[in-house]
């Protein structure tokens, strides 16, 4: 290269890095689904903490809930990301002095401030549940009054999922009768509720525990018999009534959903498990996956469990369950990836986030004083371009990659790492890959 040929292309080199770096920071090159630990939420009165479900507004804007509990007690527990760190709210736990026992096992937010949380609470210290629904406006959480004991004198009545369409339009669905008389679900129509029966499930206690809307008119709910983990159903709403779209073979080995993400009428992933009879004659579950195309329902064979679904695209879903996430890409279920934490107890059972570089998950692990806490793991991954390893892609990382450029494996300035595209050179392919995350 002459004298001339190379300051043009230093020149051009520098017009190139001086537009990347006004632009600003981009994700470019990021593979974000590795899996980290960021928290572990103690109770802050000393027990046990538990976290059931999540929700994010934004990348800076999450929530998510549980309940805590001492020796005697069980409180409600709502805990909030602000993109610095997580915070418990206080939040409301009805029931008398030293009798309270309440818990919450959903999540959906429309805002910033209207979200809406929803599980169960013992009456009076009793043995049986009533709903349990709670709002928060922006600056508190107050409770909403909810349809259950007041409204049909029997006793045990429980939410366990929740899906907002609009401040008019938000689905509760859990069981009726402490698990003995079937599926409940209730509608928010912006002033009240309204509560729809659901088809019978060989006349044996269901319950509704995952959730999934396209529209007011196009809702899904997935669950089972609720007391022996058996009878997975699928069931859909049609803008005026609950209607079985598949229902359970009561004789065929037990199955169990857990959750449903609806994309469209012709694209709805269902999870959940299924037992198997093993070598030794005895009960195993697996893994149970089926998609249905809006005529027929399709086994599909996955590496790990689902409890909860997130789908972003028809090739984009995401499930999570024990200390695995795993991914659908449009062609096969695939392990993304695993983390383990320290001690015996440790369970991921909800997830939530706008993209795969902003995904949150929860559950619960037992600490390292074996206390019990909330559990907060999110994706994290190597970004194309951080050259030095510290997680940014810096002016550390150009310089580094300026210093290599041009060079080709076997010359004494190649560095392997600045060579993004593996080629064997450092040329501009690797420059732009870098200049494309610079910033993150």
């Amino acid at each position: 290269m002459t004298k001339l040929n190379a300051e043009r292309h230093r020149a051009g080199l520098i017009l190139l890095i001086a537009a990347a770096c006004v632009s600003g920071p981009a994700r470019g090159g990021a593979d974000c689904r590795n899996l980290e630990e960021v928290e572990r939420l103690l109770a802050p009165n000393g027990g046990g903490l538990r976290l059931t479900d999540v929700v994010a507004i934004g990348p800076n804007d999450v929530w998510a809930v549980g309940y805590q509990w001492t020796a005697s007690e069980r409180f409600a527990l709502t805990a909030h990301y602000d993109g610095a760190g997580w915070t418990i709210v206080p939040s409301p736990s009805p029931g008398s002095a030293g009798l309270v026992s309440a818990g919450l096992n959903a999540v959906a937010a429309l805002a910033s401030d209207d979200v809406w949380a929803a599980g169960d609470y013992e009456r009076d210290g009793g043995p049986y549940k009533d709903t349990l629904v709670l709002r928060w406006d922006g600056s508190a959480w107050e409770a909403v009054p909810s349809p259950g004991v007041s409204d049909f004198g029997e006793q045990g009545f429980s939410f366990a999922a929740v899906e907002a369409l609009g401040a008019d339009d938000i689905w509760f669905t859990g069981t009726r009768g402490n698990r003995a008389l079937g599926a409940f679900t209730a509608h928010w129509d912006g002033s009240g509720f309204t509560v729809h029966s659901t088809p019978s499930v060989g006349n044996r206690a269901h319950e509704i525990v995952g959730v999934s809307a396209i529209g007011p008119a196009d809702v899904w709910g997935v669950g089972g018999i609720a007391t022996i983990l058996s009878g997975g159903f699928v069931m859909r709403w049609d803008g005026a009534q609950w209607s079985t779209v598949l229902a359970p073979d009561l004789n065929s080995p037990r199955r169990y959903f857990y959750d449903v993400a609806a994309l469209a009428p012709d694209d709805v992933w269902v999870a959940g498990l299924e037992y198997f009879v093993d070598d030794n004659n005895v009960y195993r579950p697996r893994p149970y996956f089926i998609h249905g195309d809006g005529s027929t329902w399709t086994e599909a064979a996955a590496p790990a469990f689902a409890r909860k679904l997130k789908a972003f695209s028809p090739d984009d879903v995401y499930g999570i369950s024990g200390r695995t996430l795993v991914h659908w890409d449009g062609a096969a279920w695939t392990t993304i990836d695993s983390v383990a934490p320290e001690g015996a107890l440790n369970n991921l059972v909800s997830i939530d986030g706008a993209d795969a570089c902003n995904l949150h998950l929860i559950g619960q692990v037992e600490d390292a004083s074996n206390e019990l806490a909330g559990w907060i793991v999110t994706a994290v991954g190597e970004i194309a371009g951080d050259l030095d390893g510290d997680g940014d892609v810096d002016l550390t990382d150009l310089s580094l990659l300026l210093a290599a450029f041009g060079s080709c494996s076997g010359d004494a300035n190649y560095d392997p790492a600045a060579d993004l595209d593996g080629s064997g050179c450092v040329e501009l392919v690797d420059l732009s890959t870098l200049l494309a995350a610079f910033g993150t």
